[in-house]
């Protein structure tokens, strides 16, 4: 089958710098097909795959390794790129509030850093917690009233 817009290919690496706009493309308006190009390499990758699990599993697969390379980019130099493209607009005859485009880039990026950690610690600490509370006590309470009333029966 030829590749469409509807059915891009697949088979296709994605490859550092190459593919950069693609990856944007994906990640923003198709999600499905990216987590399609994860799949092939790795059953168990999924969108919400950390970085680091990314990066662990590209030293192995090269075709990985190009996608952390991708979105390391994305992270740490496409945020950047506002400032030239923004002053490119101005001087096309584009009015910009940089004022806000600034508080817009930085927030952004330290909204996500905060909700990212935020979520991360919490979600990990309150699992964590929560769990081992939950599954100790009802193994205790459970274990402690089988055993007496299976001893209590015995007796």
């Amino acid at each position: 089958m030829p590749s469409t817009p509807f059915f891009p290919d697949l088979s296709r690496l994605l490859l550092f710098p190459r593919d950069l706009l693609r990856l944007l493309y994906w990640a923003y308006f198709r999600p499905f097909t990216l987590e399609r190009y994860l799949q092939q390499f790795d059953p168990e990758l999924k969108l919400e795959s950390s970085l680091i699990t990314l990066w662990r599993k590209g030293r192995e697969r090269p075709p990985l390794r190009h996608l952390v390379y991708l979105t390391f980019f994305h992270a740490l130099v496409t945020p950047w790129l506002a400032l030239p493209l923004t002053y490119t607009l101005q001087t096309l005859g584009v009015t910009v509030n940089w004022a806000g485009m600034l508080l817009g880039v930085v927030g952004g990026m330290l909204w996500g850093v905060l909700l990212g950690a935020l979520g991360g610690v919490l979600g990990g600490v309150l699992g964590g917690v929560l769990g081992s509370v939950l599954l100790g006590v009802l193994g205790g309470v459970l274990g402690g009233v089988l055993r007496g009333v299976l001893l209590g029966v015995l007796w």
